[in-house]
């Protein structure tokens, strides 16, 4: 009884969520593939191994890939499909450094067809809008990430069908693998999805949470980073520990929902924390 109440709560505020911040006037809605898989790249440490090891797999395969990318060895060779921008660094004026290496990254390297993916919130930034007539093989795809709570399942998977709402987006490997299910692809198979990020975290002696930046390894800066909120204020320990459980929690969402549209999420990642998708060696 208790469960149901806190769905049936969860539902009603993920629809006042949806008519408050989303918008049905997307056009990758009209986004659909005639391919049955796909692989999602994420930016773990164990990707550029795994590439290596297997880069005959990829051959004539559409291919995801996220954040810094572009800036990678692996860009031009790969020539990715797909490629899923979340972190508002990438239209943060105040954090413009990284944005600009990779926007000027994706103009100066594309020279195939890409469909870049960027939350709609992000629709007011003047560099996606630039990007197209920057690089003609470029074209911009917006989607809704309002946080569709864990409510009742029928209603969560129709507003996820719908692009109204998806699961909570704490890492972008989740939003490449939600639009690599509504765009239609039924095997689904993940690299790099390490999710190792508790490995690498410092405590420092002003109690500032630092990382390892294992994983990024297209970006500048420097190796051990504090950990910032976009306003600039330091994550404490028992936040950090939240988002990776939410993170976690939305590849079990996600994995239910795959079941719903007769998809099939494989990890063959040679390293992985995440516990939600079958495992399997292909490389």
């Amino acid at each position: 009884m208790k469960d149901k109440i806190s769905k049936t709560i969860n539902s009603f505020l993920s629809l006042l969520k949806v008519l408050k911040n989303s918008t049905i006037l997307l056009n990758v809605k009209g986004l659909r593939t005639t391919n049955k898989d796909c692989f999602v790249l994420g930016n773990g440490p164990s990707m550029n191994d795994d590439i290596k090891k297997g880069f005959s797999k990829f051959a004539n395969k559409e291919i995801f890939v996220a954040n810094s990318f572009c800036l990678s060895d692996h860009y031009k060779t790969l020539k990715p499909k797909y490629y899923v921008l979340a972190d508002p660094i990438y239209w943060n004026d105040g954090l413009c450094a990284e944005r600009n290496r990779v926007m000027d990254g994706l103009v100066s390297s594309t020279e195939w067809d890409i469909n870049l993916f960027v939350p709609f919130f992000a629709k007011k930034s003047r560099f996606f809008d630039q990007l197209p007539s920057r690089n003609k093989h470029i074209k911009v795809y917006y989607f809704n990430t309002t946080n569709i709570m864990d409510g009742f399942s029928g209603l969560d998977f129709m507003l996820y069908k719908k692009y109204l709402g998806m699961p909570v987006i704490q890492n972008v490997l989740v939003g490449c693998v939600y639009l690599a299910l509504n765009i239609g692809f039924k095997k689904i198979y993940l690299l790099g999805a390490d999710h190792s990020w508790h490995e690498h975290i410092v405590v420092d002696d002003n109690n500032v949470l630092c990382i390892q930046d294992s994983y990024n390894s297209f970006a500048a800066g420097p190796k051990l980073s504090p950990m910032l909120h976009p306003d600039g204020k330091s994550f404490k320990v028992d936040e950090l520990f939240l988002a990776l459980s939410k993170m976690f929690k939305a590849h079990v969402i996600l994995e239910g929902y795959s079941k719903t549209l007769g998809a099939k999420i494989y990890n063959v990642s040679s390293k992985s924390y995440i516990d939600a998708y079958e495992r399997i060696k292909i490389i």
